[in-house]
């Protein structure tokens, strides 16, 4: 072990020195200087000459602790609703708009003014964390899912609204493991805090026994699955066995699918609902009882254990408007699952005491990245900056553990820096064969570094074979990233229609290969099966190649063009879906393999 220690040390100090003339700077106190990260709530000036007014509302899921916070916002004239979706923005946004209140929606992807006669634009907003303005004033600011502030990825958008949003009310709804943190991130900034705690309006209560055959499944369950060829197997082999009717909700459905499934679910036309975690936020449901079929997902590199924040959330909503004639019945929740031992694990972490999180997420603020792009070459590429910047990050954690066990003020151990996984596979993308021999100027590639780019990570090992499916999508993934980047570096004017995005829209295939079939666990009788599962796919993809340029068609309109276009073929493409969907119906999968877990 300390051999491989030594090792790692002797290959990094490589790597620091052949970055060495690509810095003019390269002492770590003047690195600190220019980039201060120690001190967060000085990166917000403005929002410090407010006294600010911080209120949660905090509580289990279906407690209502989300109510009053809108009902301040409907009543004010300058306000914003932050949520952690595009759908759960839709949802507050259309909510609003039924009441005879004028509001705007405002996501990376969608921008609805509301404007009037006269030419005046809405003061309230719905719309994503990410998009909330740090340089305009408001009265109102809902901040939703506040326990999100510390996920690894997206946390830095709560963090940034909490330290920098200039407003008279901040209303934080969420869990309640997100109290201690505000209250000493509060402490630091000098606001005012109000806490408000809510009781689940409801029972909820964990089942006895488990799940054993079909005929135990009654209108109002929803089936929790973490994968989506599960989720989709679940759905066909019910039907097939049952008369039940099934909807499916999960990740990779358009926003506008999963509100259409859950409507046909509310309105009674779908007995069922197939759902990954997906349903624990974002949604409103009729669900009388949550039946988890495991306890585990994949996160993206490996298999793990559903937190006990997870299970609650999710649990909690069963019961959420109830079913049934008597009010007792329509106030309790159920939760139960397909297995005994899984049953337990529930059990457990339902009852398991609240994990309080210990630290909220930081993204560098653009002003601050400005000032550390300046101590490096012209020539210097990004990715080489954000691997330079991740070494200068260890060596700053070094000297703060350093300072804290001589006694110094550790009041930076409250925040950590969100992962660069992600910038840095993007970064890596830009200096690709296709793109570094263009006019590629940093100044783009900051811009669209938080794109929502889908990539293969370039690494075909991931895949069974070149023929898997979802190799061949990322690969296509990749080209259609590469196509939209040109289009900027060229200056030139495209609208959807311009490039080859359509050509599955309505195509399908007439058989699929054997090496694809035998991938999604289905033999050549099942071919149709399989066949419907894979089209879905390419739909999916092409959707979020759709919501791509949308996204590009707000931050470069000379570039993106016919906006109206682009908006068709989105609804065309989540027709399809919902089409494909309904014929997994009628398609048979191989029975002799299928199993809830």
């Amino acid at each position: 072990m300390l051999i491989q220690e030594k090792f790692n040390y002797i290959l990094e100090q490589i790597f620091y020195n052949n970055l060495k003339p690509l810095r003019s700077l390269d002492n770590i106190k003047q690195f600190n200087h220019i980039v201060d990260i120690t001190n967060p709530v000085e990166w917000f000036p403005n929002a410090r000459k407010l006294k600010r007014n911080f209120i949660m509302h905090v509580g289990p899921t279906n407690s209502g602790k989300t109510y009053n916070a809108l009902q301040k916002l409907e009543n004010c004239n300058k306000g914003y609703y932050a949520g952690p979706l595009r759908l759960l923005a839709r949802e507050v946004f259309d909510k609003i708009r039924s009441k005879g209140i004028r509001c705007n929606l405002l996501t990376g992807e969608e921008v609805i003014p509301d404007i009037d006669d006269f030419g005046n634009i809405s003061g309230i907003t719905s719309g994503t964390v990410e998009m909330v303005s740090l340089n305009e004033e408001y009265d109102v600011i809902v901040l939703d899912e506040i326990q999100m502030i510390s996920d690894e990825y997206r946390g830095w958008a709560w963090t940034n609204v909490v330290l920098g949003a200039r407003a008279k009310e901040i209303h934080l709804c969420g869990e309640l493991s997100s109290v201690p943190l505000i209250k000493k991130i509060v402490q630091l900034t000098g606001d005012n805090l109000e806490i408000n705690e809510y009781n689940r309006l409801g029972k909820l209560e964990v089942c006895d026994t488990p799940i054993i055959n079909l005929t135990d499944f009654r209108k109002g369950d929803c089936i929790v699955s973490f994968s989506k060829k599960k989720i989709l197997d679940i759905k066909a082999f019910i039907e097939q066995k049952t008369n039940f009717k099934c909807g499916v909700i999960y990740g990779a459905l358009p926003p506008e699918t999963r509100a259409q499934e859950a409507l046909k679910f509310n309105s009674g036309e779908y007995d069922l609902l197939i759902a990954s975690d997906a349903v624990g936020m974002g949604l409103n449901l009729k669900i009388r009882r949550i039946i988890f079929t495991t306890m585990q997902k994949f996160d993206g590199k490996s298999r793990i254990q559903l937190s006990d924040s997870s299970v609650k959330q999710i649990g909690g909503r069963a019961g959420r408007f109830g079913f049934g004639k008597n009010s007792s019945d329509t106030s309790t929740g159920y939760i139960t699952s397909i297995d005994g031992d899984v049953l337990e694990i529930v059990r457990d972490k339902i009852d398991s005491p609240i994990q309080y999180i210990p630290q909220a997420c930081l993204w560098i603020p653009d002003f601050l990245w400005v000032k550390y792009f300046s101590m490096f070459s012209k020539e210097t590429k990004l990715f080489n900056i954000y691997d330079r910047f991740e070494m200068d990050l260890k060596e700053l954690k070094y000297k703060q553990k350093a300072k804290a066990l001589e006694g110094g003020s550790n009041d930076s151990s409250l925040f950590f820096i969100s992962s660069l996984d992600e910038v840095k596979q993007v970064s890596r993308f830009f200096n690709g064969n296709e793109l570094k021999n263009g006019n590629f100027l940093i100044f783009d590639q900051f811009r669209l570094i938080k794109a929502p780019f889908f990539f293969s990570n370039n690494d075909p090992t991931r895949f069974k074979t070149k023929n898997d499916i979802n190799y061949q999508l990322s690969l296509n993934a990749d080209y259609t990233t590469t196509d939209f980047i040109k289009t900027i570096i060229n200056r030139e004017p495209k609208s959807i229609i311009d490039f080859k995005l359509l050509f599955n829209l309505y195509r399908k295939d007439s058989s699929i290969s054997s090496s694809a079939a035998s991938s999604l666990n289905y033999d050549s009788a099942n071919s149709q099966y399989a066949e419907s599962v894979e089209t879905l796919k390419k739909l999916e993809t092409l959707h979020k190649e759709i919501m791509l340029f949308l996204w590009m068609s707000y931050r470069y309109p000379k570039n993106f063009i016919d906006l109206e276009s682009a908006l068709k073929v989105k609804e065309l493409v989540e027709d399809r879906i919902t089409k494909e969907l309904e014929e997994l119906r009628s398609d048979k999968i191989r029975r002799n393999k299928f199993s809830f877990a």
